[in-house]
Formats: C-alpha cells, structure tokens, sequence
C-alpha cells in the first residue's frame, strides 16, 4: 500500500475527537505533547458571530492519527501549552498561520516557534491553488469537506459535523507536512519555507479584542456625500457601534455599511421616511426612534472640521529610481517564471520599491534591506542585481 492509500486510510479510520474541557484532561494532554517531536495545529473563532471575537476550539493532531480538541471556554488557563508551543524543537505544523498566530497571542499571550506552515510550503513549491483541501486532494488523492465557513463556533455544546470538521482540519496536516518537506527538499527550498516560517513567528501581529471604529469616509459610496450627509453617516457608524457592543454582534449584522450610506443620503425626518429606504433591517426599524434622534442631531448640530490629512507623504523619485524600478518589475516577471513561483512570493510589493530606491550594488547592501531574507540573497541575489543595474546607472 502507497502513503497516499495508507494516510487515507488512516484518516478514515481515525476515532473521534477527545475533548479537552478541564484541567485534568489538559494536563494529559501536555504530558502526550511532552513525547512528540509534531504537532498539528488549528484554531477556531467566532468573529462572525459575535463583536467580541475570541479563540472558541484549538485543534491538535498527533503523528499516530489522534486528535483532540481543546475547549477555551471550558478551561481558562491554558498557560501549560505555551512552553511547547514556544519550543523549537517540537514541530508545530499549521494551515495559513498568520492569524492563528495572532489569536493565540492576543487571547493566551502564546507565542510560537518552531513553525511549519503548510501553505507556505505549497505557495514555494509553486502550486496556485494552496488551500488545505486541495493540497490533501492532490497529495493523498482524499476529498474533505471544506467546511462550514459561516458555523458559530462559541455555540455548545457544538453539533457532532462541526467536532468531525475541527478534527478533519487537523487529522493529516502531519502527513502532509511530510510530503510537502520531501518536496521542498528535492526542490532545494525548504530553507526558504524554514525562514519564511521563522520570521512569521517574530513579526509583531496586531489582532485587538475590541475591533477599532472603521472609518466612515472609507465605506463604499460616503465619497458621493455632501458634509452634512457625511455628518450623518458618522453618527450612525457610531450608533451601530454602540449596539454591536452591547449586543455583542457582529457590526454586519447590526446594519450593513451599503445601508448606512443610503440613511445618509436621503436623511430621513421620521420612522416612516427611514422605513423607505431599501434594505433597512426590520431590528432598526422597532427601534427606530433611537436612530432617528441620532440622525436629527447630525443635520441639525455643527458640522464638525473636516479630520486632518495624514497620509504618508509620498516617496519622490529620482528618473534612475523609476528606471530601477521599472527594471525589477520586468525582471520580477521573467524570474518568477523561471522558477515557477509567483512573482509575488519571490519578490513581494513591499520590497520592491526600499530595494529601488536603495540601488545596492553588492549582496551585503542588498542583505541590509529589511526583509530581504537569506534565501533570496542565495537564490536570486545576483541576479536582481543584475537585472537592477543593467542599464549602467
């Protein structure tokens, strides 16, 4: 039997989920984590469902097929988990893990090392379609259920398809990352996906408890306002807010900003006015004196000043920084070609322009950008530099 039927198999066979809901169960847990050299990885949340988002599940799965799933809301002090997560020799194998990183440090204050990401594995082995259920089809030929994307995670006890889809997410990430670093060995790029990794795990990643007031000017259509429109609007961006807080809902499923914007518009005098304007929640409606008295306050107080500018000013370039630059991104496109990457990947946007304007000449200077990383320095260094300054500037 092959590893793509024998990991099926397994998956299939595999026995449900353990919970993990009180601290004698925890500290089996950790005493199992304690002998492994991999772990696998995942969280959930309920950001969807609720204004105060907050880690509800994380998912283990461990190289004999077993999985667990630990409940925060259960067990509040889940502090023995961070020193293995923090250690670096024991594997921790994750799917996309940026924001998994940031909710368990925001909720648990964790922080991880020793890090394994299984779509950046599969984004520097050049696949276009990275997500977890097209790796496991294309690897163990296994067809998964992508999964509830809407499911409210906080709700218990939580229905047998959605413990069965926790685990799932956990179940092969093991085998996966095995192949996947096989992969990237023959390919001579698991250095690249190890310090990728790495830097994931030591850039600071800001996920705030409480979401900040979204800026109204910046919703779809509040452009097309006059001032006292927009005063409007800003009032009831921060009516919603109130609600959703106290309510501890989602701001979407308060009222849409589309909807905001259109009350702004027309300015409505009185609850039947509001009642007319398309897509009005039937919620706002039986509470529409509270709206109104905030809409009333915006068109008949002062129209405050418009808020200060702060853009960043604009990085002015010379005619050899633009030439450079236009270089690069030709090159950009050709090279990420050649090695089947996404230009993207090989040379992201943020790099693009410190490396123009800096114009290194050696690998050392262009080592000293931020961000640059070792693996490009060996893998495309000399070229870029090339390509950079083929025109003699």
């Amino acid at each position: 039997m092959d590893c793509r039927a024998s990991a099926t198999m397994a998956a299939m066979n595999a026995s449900p989920p353990e919970w993990i809901r009180d601290d004698t169960a925890l500290e089996q847990l950790i005493l199992a984590l304690s002998h492994q050299d991999i772990v696998a990885l995942d969280t959930e949340s309920d950001s969807l469902h609720h204004y105060y988002e907050k880690t509800c599940l994380i998912q283990v799965g461990l190289s004999d097929g077993r999985t667990f799933l630990i409940d925060p809301l259960a067990v509040r002090d889940l502090s023995s988990l961070g020193p293995i997560l923090a250690n670096p020799a024991v594997c921790k194998v994750f799917h996309a893990a940026d924001y998994d990183i940031a909710v368990l440090g925001r909720d648990f204050g964790f922080r991880l090392a020793g890090l394994f990401d299984t779509m950046l594995a599969c984004r520097f082995l050049g696949w276009t379609d990275f997500g977890l259920a097209a790796a496991l089809g294309r690897e163990f030929g296994m067809t998964i259920d992508k999964g509830p994307q809407r499911a409210d995670w906080s709700q218990r006890p939580l229905p047998p398809s959605l413990e069965a889809y926790a685990a799932q997410d956990v179940a092969m990430l093991i085998p996966l990352q095995r192949r996947l670093r096989d992969a990237l060995v023959q390919a001579g790029r698991l250095e690249w996906v190890i310090e990728e990794c790495d830097a994931l795990t030591t850039q600071t990643h800001h996920h705030p408890t409480t979401p900040a007031l979204p800026d109204p000017t910046k919703a779809p259509g509040a452009r097309d306002l006059d001032p006292r429109q927009a005063a409007v609007l800003a009032a009831l961006f921060q009516m919603r807010e109130d609600i959703a807080q106290h309510l501890d809902r989602p701001r979407f499923k308060v009222v849409p900003d589309a909807t905001l914007v259109r009350i702004a518009a027309v300015m409505p005098r009185d609850p039947d006015a509001l009642a007319r304007i398309p897509g009005v929640p039937r919620p706002m409606l039986h509470h529409a004196r509270t709206w109104m008295d905030a809409i009333h306050r915006a068109m008949t107080g002062p129209l405050s000043p418009p808020p200060a500018r702060h853009d960043a000013p604009r990085m002015r370039t010379s005619a050899a920084v633009g030439a450079r630059l236009g270089r690069l991104r030709a090159w950009r496109v050709d090279a990420a070609a050649r090695l089947g990457l996404d230009p993207g990947l090989l040379l992201p946007q943020r790099l693009l322009v410190p490396v123009a304007v800096e114009g290194p000449r050696s690998l050392q200077e262009l080592a000293a950008i931020d961000g640059i990383r070792r693996w490009r320095i060996q893998a495309i260094g000399s070229a870029l530099l090339d390509a950079m300054h083929d025109a003699g500037d």
